[in-house]
């Protein structure tokens, strides 16, 4: 059976460990305010901007390179047409002769 000694021994340690569970929330939050706003986090914050623009540049550079590739594919398909297109009337020329 619990007593009133009981009782009060597991309010007082009950209390005893709310309060170290507040001051260690309160340091996690100190460690991280310190660790958000300090040098080493600023830096490495303007390094993953820096490293997004340029994934942002290569990304549109390599649109540009494929629509490039793309006419130049369709610009071949036309030449080799047109270049079939006259050794064909040759053909035709030599043959009249």
């Amino acid at each position: 059976m619990i007593t009133n000694e009981d009782i009060e021994r597991l309010s007082d340690e009950n209390k005893k460990l709310k309060k170290r569970a507040e001051e260690a929330e309160g340091e996690v939050t100190i460690i991280k305010g310190i660790g958000n706003n300090s040098p080493e986090m600023k830096a490495l914050r303007k390094e993953n901007q820096e490293l997004i623009s340029k994934c942002r540049l290569a990304g549109r550079t390599m649109i540009e390179l494929n629509l490039k590739y793309e006419a130049n594919l369709k610009e071949i398909d036309r030449l080799a047409e047109e270049n079939e297109n006259l050794k064909t009337m040759l053909k035709g020329t030599g043959e009249k002769k």
